[in-house]
């Protein structure tokens, strides 16, 4: 997530041979007015494994999830004022799972942050939101019109939530999925509706939004380089605008 000055990462296992639990705790900070190395600021507090979605208001950092843990993987927040340690503000909705769930697809409004889709011991086609002016437990909005999956990259524009690819298990082939293009208004809480189809059909990819357009970057599997992008103003297909310095998956990146 970012302030508008600053991007952060919420924790991360790493590829170390055996993982190393404490890195999965950190908080690190990269300024966007230079190129420097990363600084540790912080940690995550009780949801501390892979796949979490993090999203931002204008004062503070979210994340959702992360764990399978039962009983786990709620909301926490991150101020950008403090760098403090991040506090719990409130339990996630999870779908029908009975733990948590890992690899939704994050998203923003001015009010709220939202969740969709993502999975545990099963995948769900929720879309869940928590307000960001009181702490509290994230809540069913709504469904994903692509039904249960995961892992999709997240967009938002000022209106609207865009879901972008995914590996659905189950109601439609994995393939399929890879290729949903979909979105959900913040103001009707409405199910999601279908956008049109994607350039290049992927999952675990990064979503990343400009003020007027989605973009989608990287995935696997096989991994690719793959930039695409779709427009806010109108629905339609995805078009490739260029492509990562290397071909990647498991990326993340996020601009509201």
């Amino acid at each position: 997530c970012q302030s508008s000055t600053t991007g952060y990462s919420f924790g991360y296992v790493g590829f170390t041979s055996p993982p190393n639990p404490a890195n999965a705790k950190l908080v690190q900070k990269y300024t966007f007015a230079s190129n420097t190395s990363v600084e540790l600021v912080g940690a995550i507090s009780l949801w501390s494994t892979s796949g979490s979605v993090a999203t931002n208001s204008s004062t503070h950092g979210y994340q959702l999830g992360g764990t399978t843990a039962a009983g786990e993987g709620g909301v926490s927040k991150l101020s950008f004022a403090t760098e403090a340690p991040m506090t719990e503000v409130g339990d996630a909705y999870n779908g029908t799972s009975s733990t948590g769930i890992q690899y939704g697809s994050p998203h923003a409004s001015l009010t709220h942050g939202y969740r969709a889709g993502g999975a545990s011991s099963v995948s769900v086609q929720s879309i869940e939101k928590w307000a960001f002016a009181s702490d509290a437990n994230s809540a069913f909005v709504a469904n994903m019109v692509r039904g249960v999956d995961n892992p999709s990259a997240g967009g938002s524009s000022d209106y609207n939530g865009y879901i972008i690819g995914g590996s659905a298990p189950s109601t439609i082939s994995p393939f399929a999925a890879r290729g949903c293009y979909d979105k959900f208004s913040f103001s009707s809480d409405a199910d999601s509706t279908t956008v049109g189809s994607l350039f290049h059909p992927d999952s675990y990819s990064s979503g990343t939004s400009s003020t007027t357009h989605c973009y989608m970057a990287g995935g696997g599997h096989p991994q690719v380089n793959v930039i695409q992008k779709g427009s806010f103003a109108s629905d339609g297909n995805t078009t490739d605008v260029g492509d990562i310095i290397q071909a990647r998956a498991y990326v993340h990146g996020y601009q509201n």
